[in-house]
């Protein structure tokens, strides 16, 4: 697995959108979503009419999509011991 997955598994276990069991196929995923299109288009000769305003918009949307796929895992609360 590269170096890149896990780590932004890492980032994602921490933002509470992954758990450690499935931190890296989520990240796989979020990277799916983000580059995915971009990339077909740029395969496609389409590439250089992105413009930066459009890729702005896609990477916002991939985001909103990911966080409907794999909301925030609610908080764990920290208990704090009285006296």
């Amino acid at each position: 697995m590269p170096a890149y997955f896990q780590s932004l598994g890492n980032a994602l276990i921490e933002l509470g959108v992954a758990t450690r069991k499935d931190s890296v196929t989520v990240a796989e995923e979020f990277v799916s979503l983000v580059h995915g299109q971009l990339v077909f288009r740029a395969a496609c000769g389409d590439g250089a009419a992105i413009s930066e305003k459009s890729r702005a918009r896609h990477v916002e949307q991939a985001v909103d999509a990911f966080l409907l796929l794999h909301p925030p895992l609610p908080a764990k609360r920290k208990t704090s011991r009285r006296r």
